[in-house]
Order: structure tokens, then C-alpha cells, then sequence
């Protein structure tokens, strides 16, 4: 029984854990001595109930999940889906991906009742959905699968409506202002849903705009727009209104208006204090110290600074006096603050306080590492007293007693050293430091942490920028930061969650907050703002440079690198005068930079000239020069005028701008050569530009761009002309361009490109948000097309006064794939379509959502007049003209129409003639039309169809149909208001319900009912070219999809054979092409970081690679459709081997050492040292033994295997007599019948003669 137990235990744990695991049709057996189990469940879950229910037409688009109720226990299933569905439009909203696992917003796996999470926002007032779920979406334990929801009519729901505005805001009013900012304050709207917003108006003179939005009823207008022209400024009257928006869209009607006029621009007159004589300890000079810090409590101004030095000050402007320090043993006390009624100075690792006793009381911490640069004191979490923070280098320590200091609970996770160089707290607790990372090697990285009690720190910027934050202070709800590379203020007004930029004229260094101004340092200069820090006035100049600046009671103070401390006295401007401007200004432009040079002004004003103040953006920031006369302005785009100014500053201020202009020029390209094979590579506006001086070459875009620099004035100039048009290749790689603005109105061949011959080819290329306005032939990427065009696209506006369309303007060539979205406008008269104006080319399965408007005729919504061919294509907007208008084409003049569609409405509005020739589909049709259909409403005067507005003696019109009301004043009829005697009609039909229309010269008449039966359709093909469902088209036929072509597979047997600092590819051809020719290959050696063109080779060799180094290989294949699927190899690129020598060297008939070198190199260093040999003298390493053959030494090439043997020369000694001693050396002979025998052999060094032993 144990076993049986065992066994059932372990068919649970499966269904449990695996309910995939085992399917319906599986039966799972055991047989034992004693019995057999078995699992037959293939009963599917089924769905009881959902919430929303199904049929609830007021449900809150506020829900914010999907639940389903089984009648068991059920698991998602991964790769499985819940999608949300508009019932009106069809359009996918949101798709939810399921999992097993109670995770990404999933709960109740395992349980009847299943909940998905859906995101704020996805549903909409007063709109339907519908819910699909996938097949085997959900399965119970034992496998079986869910059958899904796979129509729009079984799970279907409404959102209730809401189109009642809320009430207006009431008693607007100002209840602060500043120089620079208005505080608005209103009376709360109410509504009967809700959420409410608010939506704030300002202006200055002419119309309101939106300035902001808010849910509170308090705003604070800093600025009328998005740029820095629009802030705020003094002594300037605005007018305010407020208008609230409900969730549903609603909006108000107005509050009151007020007009509110901005104070006088604020100053800071400084004065510098006095500092009474003291006598520093170790004999340290008065003059080496100054102070970093100040603050204010207890009734008393304290600083500190160097060698422990500590002054203070009880009366406002008073004498500052030594309290405390200035030893030479003392540590730099760099930072001070005031709270829970002590003092608390920090420097190096050393704490000191000062209590209510008023004695100072140093402390070293026991952490030598500590190096503290800044303290504050803010409230404790909870608001339950407070707490200090102090930070520094590699340095966070907290204490609740400013006398006992623990480390950080938790921080962010660091490799590099930091320093945090100032901490702030706001009123709530929120404490943020800055800083930043100590990079090893290059540049210093920005860091912001944020803390909400003091103790655990998170990261806000780690972002890799660049620079140092050295100071940030909290003001009226934000905190401001700065730094000595930085130059902006940072500025946060939700506790450091996101922080904008403001530009200071300098980088601010220390930045301190009261009395609703905002201060910061800047080397000499004090700048100040009254706006949160969002625009700055310069306020005065100091003599020397400025380290330190803080709110202390009622004054700001400051203090410099020379000992000096200087307090603020009252309000005022500074008077005198400025420097006149600066003379000889020249910009000398690089790449990417511009150099600025320029001699002192003819007059300083009467004041000596402090520093010089330069801009690159005609005056709008400005950046600190020094006293130089030059300065360089780098990271600039090429290719962009920049307007440059430089003024002189004194103790006055800044003085009369001088300005010049200049266009920073680079590479006109990212790299390649403008072949096929290594196209030129476009990165920045500057190298598109550049296109239009290299017409016949090949180019590959590889970032998005923005045009917006190009968004004044004429704006763009088209790539191409008819005299010299653009004739290379030009490779999108489905990067996007956007702002695309041209205003020539005058000018022909307007686009992107304005004229494309021949041979051009344009690919995977989609322009976003165009403008355009020109004169004839124009369209939003090509003017006049004679090339091809494959899978690019244009969205927004495109004006013309002749042959405008949206894509193209002319087509004498082909596109395919392609589409537009947006408005296409003619105000003249000239053929005008959603996609293309005139076509003589071929249009393949492309379409156009263009609401497409002419004051004249030949207007179609996909083509205003077409000569070529045009398949596979549709149209989904609306066409309005004066005559000739089609749903898709107005006047089919010698072309061909097939298996296409139009759906938008259609307008004539000729008033003046009866002729008006509009259909659903084509206006006036003197060629071929097959296998197509029309949805749209059609209206005008004479010669009106649902299809065809008249076809003439040319004209065929086979397998087609409409629907649409028609409407007009004569010759109306629902399939085509007038056929010639010669026309052909044939097999086509239309709705006479919805068209309203019983009559038609030509087609066959049907009620809904039979218009949506596949039997109505006599000889159509409902096998390749059409079909017919409930559920699509609302039940009418609509073309079936052919299999479109794919990208090609992988390439197959794909080699990399390695070289010395190259590696070969070779290749196959995929095994699919996926149903379209391959134009060409791209490899990559970067493991498809970047990809190079091969051409339609099925090799390519990689040069200048690092021998040793590994690198991935791939290749991929390229067809019309797009880029394949990518093989991938590695290999090492690898130097010829090194052929090594052996040398032996010999001494005395023993092998005395053996090196080995490589071949044609010296042994070198590698040399033996010399051996030695009693009563003999070494004389070198020879080939022949005693001396005979070549000498070598350490300096002798090596180019084979060698054996060197020493030479000795005798010398006397070392047998104790005249006669040297024997020589004996050994032999090995062979006698004849191969036996091996050694034999002795004794050599009389006297004589030479040789005596063999023998035994």
C-alpha cells in the first residue's frame, strides 16, 4: 500500500507543478502486485463568468484589472495571450501575456478565479471592446486546454459615457508673485465622474496658451511656453485663466481672468565685513586662512574654515570675531549647521559641536576614512525631531545627537570612489546629496542620492554625465543644484524625482536659499533668482573668487579664497556703467566646434573688466570666457549656422553685445565610401544634408534624425533635380525621419527628395510629422519618381498647387509596400492623392489614411490620376474636389485597378458644372477595374456611383461592388451613376439598402442580406482572390490576403577562416529567399553591432583585425521585404606561426646548455654565460670543435638548428706540472655485424696524438 501511496503522490506533484505536463488524450498507467492507476480527464475548463461582464454598457474605464471564473482550477499558459480589442474600429488596444507563474500582474494561478492587472489609462469613456483569448490560453491539472474566445461578440462591453463638462473654476486669483513667477490659487470645479485637472492659460499680449496642468488647485506660472523666451519677466503684466478637464475629456467653460503684472527684477547689495585682528596658532599667517561655511542660531553668525578656525558674529553686519581653532594642527572645518538647539562643524574625519553651554568640543571619529564636506540637519522620519547627515568622500555618516555618528544603514552599490560634496534637507525629511563618481580613468561622473530619513540612500543620477555637483540648497518646494563643471541649475521640485535644467551664465558652484530668492557663487559673480531657480540675474562681482555663500537669518553671506566675508545690506541695483562691446569678433568654424576671437571693448565702462561672457545661441545662455580674448565651443552639429556673442563684464555688470555668425563643418559622413558595397553612413542632419553632393552614390541611414533645425524660413531644400537628379540608393534601415518642414510655394519638385531618376532606389525610409508647401509635383518624400520605392512611409501635412500627393507627387516608377497618414491639401488645381498625385508607375500593396482636399478636380484617396497599373492597394479617408473624385483614384485614364478598396467617403462639390463624376471608388474610369470595392458614402451633382462615377466607352468594370449611400442631382446610381454605350459592367453588384438607390447604369441591384451570401457572387473567386465571413467586413466580401513575401532564412554554411589580421567569410544561399529576390548580403564583425553592405557576393574578407582577439561573424540576406534572419561563427584572426631554432652548445664533450630562438632573431640576452675549465681559457662558441668552423656569438642570426662547441686554449695550472693532462672522450662504433660498442679515447694535449683503450 505504501507504494500505491508513493505513486499517487507523485502523479499529483506532477499535475500540480507541470499542468501542461500531460495532455487530454494521455492515461497515464502503473501495474504493480496490488493494483493500477490510471488518469482519463479530457474534459476542457470552462469560462463561467467574467468581470466585466459580458453586454454591461456602463462600466468605469477607471477598472483596472480582467477577472475570468472557471469551473476548476486553472494555469496560464506562457506565450498565450488576453487581448482587448475597440468594438468600432477593430484596433488592437493592449495585449496581455499570460504565464503559470502569479507574476507581471497575474494572480489566482492554480484557482478557479484568475485576475490580470490592466494599466491606467486603456479604457476610454463611452467606447466598446471586445476580449479575445487564445486558444490553450488557460489548461487545468491535467492539460486540458481552454477553447479561447476567438470572435468580437462573446465577451463585448461599453464604458459608460461621460459628456458632461465639469463646472468652471471659480475666484481665480494671484496669491504670490515674484519678478519672475505668478502663484495662482482657484476655488475647486466639481464633476459628476471625474478625475479633474486643470488646465492653465497665460498670455502676455495676443492669444492664451496652455502654460500647464495641474490636479491641485495652486500653480505657480514660471514661463508662457516651452523654451527659455517665453520665462516670466519683470515689471510685465499677464493675463491668467483656468479651465478644468474631466477624466472623460470634458472640458469647463473658462474661469475669470486676472491680469497680474510681475515686481521689479530683485538685487543684493553686498558689503564686506570686518574681521577682527586675530594671532593664529603655530605660527600660521592670518592671510593663509578663509572660510569655507557659515550659518546662523542661537542669535549668533558662525564661520568656519581653515586650521579649525571659528569666528563669530552676534549683530547683524557686525565685527566677526575668533572664537575658536586656528591652529596649525587643526584640521579644515569645510561645513556647518544649526539644529536641535547645537552647532555641528564637520572636516576630515573630525566632529565639532557647540551645545548650549557654549564650549566647542571636537571629535575624530574612529573611521579615519571619513572626509567630510558638507552637513545639514533635517526632520526625522515621522517628524519626531530631527537628525544630522554629513557626507563627504567615500562618506555618509548619520546622528540623532550630533555627537554620536553611525555609517549609512544602506546606499547605492558603487565600484568606483565618490564624494559627495552637499546635502540638503527639505521640511519633511527628504535629504539629497550630490557629488560624483571618482572615475580611475577620464572624466568625473555626476551623482544625486536621496534619502528619505537620513539613513538608507538611493540613487536619482548616476547617469555617466559628465561633471561635479558641488551645491544644492531647498527653497518654497524645491531643491536646486549646481557645480563648478555644471552648467545649469538643476532643479527638482518633487523631492528629487525628476530634475529639470535652467542655464546659468556661469557654472554655479554653492548655491543657498531665503528669503524666497535662490543665490548662487560663480567664481567672482553672485547670480540670484526668484523662480525656483528657473531664470537668473547676475547681482554683483567680487574682486576674488567666491567659495562660499548661505542664508544666515536675515542676510545672505558670503565669503572668498582670500579670507574676505561679505553680507548682504539691502535691496538696490548696481549703477554705472557697462563695458562698451567687444571689437574685432571673428567665429573660425571646425568640426563640430567654432573658434570665437576677440580685442578688449574701446571702453570698460570706467570699471576694470573683470571676465568676459560668451553664447553660442544668439544671447540666450551664456557661458563664462575668463579674461581671455578667445574661446572654443565644442560638442556644435555641423552643417548649422550658430549665431555667436561675447560681452565684457565689470563690477557694473555685463556690458554691449557683440555677434557673429558661423557653420561648424565635419566629415560629410559617418564612415564608408559611397558604394554599394560600403554605402555612405548617415548619423546627423549635417551628413543627410550632404546627400545632394553625391547623387549617384549609395547611403545607408543609421539614426533617427530631427529636421527641426530646418523648421524656419524655406526650410529643407529638396535632394535631386530634374537637371540633376538623385540617382544612387538610399537605405532607411527603417530609421525615422521627423520635422521634415518646407515652405517653397513657388518651387516645383518639392520632397524630401525633389527628383529620383531612374536607376534611384529608396527603401525602408519613414518620415514622421511633415510640413510641406510647395508648388507642383510635390509629395512628402519624392516630388518626381522615376525609381522604386519599397516599404517607407510619410505621416502629417503635405500643401501644394499641383500634383500633390502624399508619398509622391509623380510616379513614373514603382512603389510598393508604402503607406501615408495625414492630410494631403491642393489650393490651386492639379492632380492631388493620399499617396501619389499622377501615377505612371506601378503601385503595389500600399495604402493611404489621408483625408485628401482639392478646390479643383482629379482628386483620389489613394491617387489622383493613375496611367500605371495599381494593385493590391486601399484607401481609408476621405477625397473632397470639385470633380472627378474617387474613394482611391479620380481619373483611371488608361491604367489598371486591381484587387483594391477605398472605404472613406467621397465629396463633389462642383456647383458650377453638372459633371461632377465622383464614386466610391473611382470618379471617372476609362480603363480596367477588377476584383475591387467601395465602403464610402458618396455625394455631388451629376454622374454619382458607389463604384464609379462614369465609365466611359474604354472603360471595364469586372468582379466588383459598393455599398455606400449615394447621393446627387442626376445620373445617380448605387454601383455607377453613367456607363457609355460602349462600357463593360460585369459580375458587380451593389447594396440597394445602404445606398439607397434601387437604379444603376450598369451592375446588378441586392439587398443587404444577399449582398453578405457568397452564392450572390456568380463566378468570383472566393479560393485565391476573395472571401467572406461574419465577422470581417461586416459581413460584405473582402480580399483575400495572398502570402506576402517574407524575409529570406538564414544563409546557410557559413565559414570563417582566419588570416593574419583577417578572417574570410564564405557562404551559401539561404534555402528561402522567403518569395523575393535577394538584392544583396550585409555582414557584420561585431556580432551585428554594425553591419557592411557585400554586395550579392557570397564572400567577404574583414581586414585590420588584432591577431588573438575573438570575434563574432554574421550574414545576413536582404530582399524587398527587409533583412534576414543572421548566421553567426566566431574566429580568431591569427599571426603566421613563428618557426623556432635549437641551439646546443657544447663544452668539453657534455652539452653545457641548449636555448631555443626564434628563426632569424638573435639569442641576445638568452646567451649562456661562459663555462670555465681548470688550467684552460674560453675562447667562444664555434660550429667545428677546438676552435674550427664559425664562430657565433649573441649578436650571430639564427636561421637553423645548430651545435656550437667551445674552444680552449691551454694555460697552464691546474694539474700541478708542466704537461697538461689527457683528454679523454668517448665513442660509440658500430662493427659491421651492427653491433654498438663505446670505446675510450685519450687525447695527449702535448703531442695531438690520439690512443684508443680498448678491452
Amino acid at each position: 500500500m505504501k507504494k500505491i501511496i508513493s505513486l499517487a503522490l507523485c502523479l499529483l506533484m506532477v499535475f500540480a507543478l507541470c499542468p501542461s505536463a500531460v495532455s487530454a488524450a494521455d492515461t497515464i498507467t502503473w501495474t504493480g502486485k496490488s493494483s493500477q492507476i490510471s488518469s482519463a480527464d479530457t474534459t476542457p475548463p470552462e469560462l463561467i463568468s467574467v468581470t466585466p461582464a459580458h453586454g454591461d454598457s456602463a462600466v468605469s474605464p477607471f477598472i483596472n484589472e480582467l477577472t475570468f471564473e472557471f469551473n476548476e482550477p486553472v494555469w496560464g499558459v506562457y506565450d498565450k495571450a488576453v487581448t482587448i480589442y475597440k468594438a468600432e474600429t477593430n484596433e488592437q488596444v493592449l495585449k496581455l501575456d499570460l504565464t503559470d507563474s502569479d507574476i507581471w500582474g497575474i494572480s489566482g494561478n492554480g484557482t478557479i478565479r484568475i485576475s490580470i492587472s490592466v494599466p491606467s489609462g486603456t479604457f476610454a469613456f463611452g467606447v466598446g471592446y471586445y476580449i479575445k483569448i487564445d486558444q490553450g490560453a488557460f489548461v487545468d491539472k491535467s492539460g486540458n486546454e481552454y477553447a479561447g474566445i476567438s470572435d468580437s461578440i462573446t465577451w463585448a462591453f461599453t464604458m459608460v459615457s461621460d459628456n458632461q463638462p465639469p463646472t468652471a473654476p471659480a475666484n481665480l486669483r494671484s496669491s504670490s508673485k515674484t519678478s519672475s513667477s505668478v502663484t495662482l490659487q482657484w476655488d475647486p470645479s466639481s464633476d459628476d465622474y471625474g478625475p479633474i485637472k486643470y488646465d492653465i492659460y497665460g498670455k502676455k499680449d495676443g492669444e492664451f496658451v496652455l502654460v500647464g496642468s495641474t490636479e491641485d488647485t495652486i500653480f505657480t506660472v514660471i514661463k508662457l511656453g516651452g523654451t527659455s523666451s517665453a520665462l516670466l519677466t519683470p515689471e510685465t503684466a499677464y493675463t491668467f485663466m483656468v479651465r478644468a478637464v474631466d477624466g472623460g475629456g470634458n472640458e469647463s467653460g473658462p474661469s475669470n481672468q486676472i491680469t497680474v503684472t510681475t515686481k521689479q527684477a530683485p538685487n543684493l547689495d553686498w558689503e564686506q565685513r570686518t574681521i577682527a585682528p586675530f594671532v593664529p596658532g603655530g605660527g600660521i599667517p592670518i592671510d593663509w586662512i578663509y572660510y569655507y561655511d557659515s550659518c546662523y542660531g542661537a542669535g549668533e553668525h558662525v564661520a568656519v574654515g581653515m586650521y579649525g578656525t571659528i569666528l563669530r558674529s552676534v549683530d547683524e553686519g557686525g565685527t566677526w570675531e575668533l572664537e575658536y581653532g586656528a591652529s596649525f594642527s587643526d584640521p579644515q572645518l569645510k561645513a556647518i549647521t544649526y539644529g536641535n538647539d547645537m552647532f555641528v562643524a564637520v572636516g576630515g574625519s573630525n566632529i565639532y559641536t557647540k551645545t548650549a553651554d557654549g564650549e566647542w568640543n571636537r571629535k575624530s571619529l574612529d573611521d579615519s576614512t571619513a572626509d567630510f564636506s558638507d552637513v545639514t540637519c533635517g526632520q526625522k522620519a515621522g517628524g519626531s525631531g530631527s537628525i544630522f547627515v554629513a557626507v563627504g568622500k567615500n562618506s555618509l555618516r548619520w546622528s540623532e545627537n550630533g555627537i554620536d555618528w553611525q555609517k549609512n544603514e544602506s546606499k547605492p552599490y558603487i565600484t568606483d570612489s565618490f564624494t559627495l560634496e552637499a546635502v540638503a534637507a527639505d521640511e519633511t525629511g527628504t535629504f539629497i546629496a550630490v557629488g560624483y563618481r571618482i572615475k580611475p580613468f577620464g572624466n568625473n561622473t555626476l551623482l544625486i542620492w536621496k534619502s528619505s530619513n537620513g539613513k538608507n540612500w538611493s540613487s536619482v543620477v548616476d547617469s555617466g554625465l559628465i561633471g561635479q555637483f558641488t551645491g544644492i540648497d531647498y527653497g518654497s518646494g524645491a531643491f536646486v543644484a549646481g557645480g563648478g563643471s555644471v552648467g545649469d541649475a538643476w532643479i527638482s521640485t518633487d523631492k528629487g524625482g525628476h530634475w529639470d535644467k535652467a542655464p546659468v551664465s556661469a557654472c554655479p558652484t554653492k548655491i543657498a536659499y531665503g528669503d524666497g530668492l535662490f543665490v548662487v557663487t560663480a567664481g567672482n559673480d553672485i547670480y540670484i533668482s526668484d523662480n525656483l531657480g528657473y531664470s537668473w540675474t547676475h547681482s554683483w562681482t567680487c574682486e576674488e573668487t567666491l567659495i562660499s555663500v548661505n542664508y544666515c537669518n536675515q542676510s545672505f553671506v558670503a565669503t572668498d579664497d582670500v579670507g574676505n566675508i561679505y553680507q548682504t545690506v539691502k535691496e538696490g541695483a548696481p549703477a554705472g556703467t557697462v563695458p562698451d562691446a567687444p571689437q574685432n569678433l571673428t567665429a573660425t568654424p571646425g568640426d563640430g566646434q567654432v573658434v570665437l576671437n576677440w580685442m578688449a571693448p574701446a571702453s570698460d565702462g570706467g570699471s576694470a573688466i573683470s571676465h568676459y561672457e560668451v553664447s553660442a545661441d544668439n544671447g540666450t545662455t551664456w557661458v563664462m570666457a575668463g579674461s581671455s580674448s578667445s574661446h572654443t565651443f565644442t560638442g556644435l552639429t555641423n552643417g548649422i549656422e550658430y549665431t555667436f556673442k561675447v560681452r565684457a563684464v565689470n563690477s557694473k555688470g555685463p556690458g554691449i553685445e557683440a555677434s557673429a555668425t558661423a557653420t561648424p563643418l565635419g566629415p560629410e559622413f559617418a564612415d564608408g565610401n559611397g558604394s554599394k558595397e560600403d554605402p555612405y553612413l548617415i548619423s546627423t542632419v549635417y551628413h543627410l544634408n550632404n546627400v545632394r553632393n553625391h547623387l549617384d552614390k549609395h547611403f545607408r541611414l543609421i539614426a533617427n534624425l530631427d529636421l527641426s533645425v530646418y523648421g524656419t524660413d524655406e526650410g529643407w531644400e529638396p535632394i535631386g533635380t530634374e537637371t540633376n537628379p538623385f540617382t544612387g540608393s538610399f537605405d532607411g534601415d527603417d530609421h525615422i525621419i521627423s520635422n521634415l518642414f518646407i515652405d517653397r510655394f513657388w518651387d516645383p519638385k518639392i520632397g524630401l527628395f525633389g527628383y529620383t531618376g531612374e536607376t534611384a532606389k529608396i527603401w525602408d525610409l519613414k518620415l514622421t510629422n511633415v510640413n510641406i508647401r510647395g508648388n507642383h509635383d510635390v509629395g512628402g518624400l519624392v516630388g518626381w519618381n522615376e525609381g522604386e520605392i519599397a516599404n517607407s512611409s510619410v505621416t502629417g501635412d503635405v500643401t501644394g498647387r499641383g500634383e500633390t500627393g502624399g508619398l509622391v507627387g509623380v510616379n513614373h516608377g514603382s512603389i510598393t509596400d508604402s503607406w501615408t497618414i495625414g492630410t494631403v491639401t491642393d489650393v490651386w488645381g492639379g492632380y492631388i492623392g493620399g499617396l501619389v498625385a499622377d501615377n505612371f508607375g506601378t503601385i503595389t500593396k500600399c495604402h493611404a489614411e489621408a483625408t485628401v482636399t482639392s478646390v479643383s478636380s482629379y482628386v483620389g484617396g489613394l491617387v489622383g490620376q493613375n496611367k500605371g497599373s495599381i494593385t493590391q492597394s486601399y484607401a481609408v479617408g476621405e477625397a473632397e474636389g470639385s470633380s472627378y473624385v474617387g474613394g482611391l483614384v479620380g481619373l483611371n485614364s488608361e491604367g489598371i485597378i486591381d484587387r483594391c478598396y477605398a472605404t472613406g467617403d467621397v465629396t463633389g462639390t462642383e456647383d458650377w458644372i453638372n459633371y461632377t463624376f465622383a464614386g466610391g471608388l473611382v470618379g471617372y474610369n476609362r480603363a480596367t477595374i477588377s476584383n475591387s470595392y467601395a465602403r464610402g458614402a458618396v455625394s455631388g451633382q451629376e454622374d454619382i456611383g458607389g463604384l464609379v462615377g462614369c465609365n466611359s466607352n474604354s472603360g471595364t468594370i469586372t468582379n466588383s461592388y459598393s455599398t455606400g449611400a449615394v447621393s446627387g442631382d442626376s445620373y445617380i446610381g448605387g454601383l455607377v451613376g453613367f456607363n457609355y454605350s460602349e462600357g463593360i459592367i460585369t459580375d458587380s453588384y451593389w447594396d440597394m439598402d445602404t445606398s439607397h438607390q434601387t437604379n444603376s447604369d450598369g451592375g446588378t441591384g441586392k439587398n443587404t442580406a444577399a449582398m453578405k451570401q457568397q452564392e450572390t457572387y456568380v463566378g468570383w473567386d472566393f479560393t485565391a482572390t476573395w472571401a467572406i465571413s461574419a465577422i470581417e467586413n461586416d459581413g460584405y466580401p473582402f480580399l483575400a490576403v495572398s502570402t506576402a513575401p517574407t524575409v529570406p532564412t538564414v544563409p546557410q554554411n557559413f565559414t570563417a577562416a582566419p588570416g593574419d589580421g583577417q578572417v574570410t567569410l564564405s557562404w551559401t544561399a539561404p534555402a528561402s529567399d522567403g518569395g523575393s529576390e535577394i538584392t544583396h548580403y550585409e555582414v557584420s564583425s561585431n556580432n551585428g553591432t554594425t553591419w557592411v553592405t557585400a554586395g550579392s557576393s557570397s564572400s567577404h574578407t574583414f581586414t585590420g583585425l588584432t591577431n588573438g582577439t575573438e570575434y563574432t561573424f554574421k550574414v545576413r540576406a536582404v530582399n524587398s521585404v527587409g533583412r534576414g534572419a543572421e548566421a553567426s561563427v566566431t574566429a580568431t584572426p591569427t599571426a603566421p606561426a613563428q618557426t623556432t631554432h635549437t641551439v646546443n652548445f657544447y663544452s668539453d664533450g657534455s652539452l653545457y646548455a641548449s636555448k631555443t630562438v626564434n628563426s632569424g632573431s638573435a639569442l641576445g640576452e638568452n646567451w649562456p654565460s661562459n663555462p670555465t675549465k681548470s688550467g684552460y681559457s674560453f675562447g667562444g662558441w664555434f660550429t667545428g670543435q677546438n676552435g674550427a668552423g664559425t664562430q657565433y656569438t649573441s649578436t650571430t642570426i639564427i636561421t637553423a638548428d645548430v651545435d656550437l662547441y667551445a674552444k680552449w686554449t691551454y694555460i697552464g695550472g691546474g694539474g700541478g706540472g708542466s704537461t697538461p693532462p689527457a683528454t679523454v672522450y668517448k665513442a660509440v662504433v658500430k662493427a659491421g655485424s651492427g653491433t654498438e660498442k663505446e670505446l675510450l679515447i685519450t687525447v695527449d694535449n702535448n703531442t695531438g696524438i690520439a690512443s684508443i683503450e680498448e678491452d
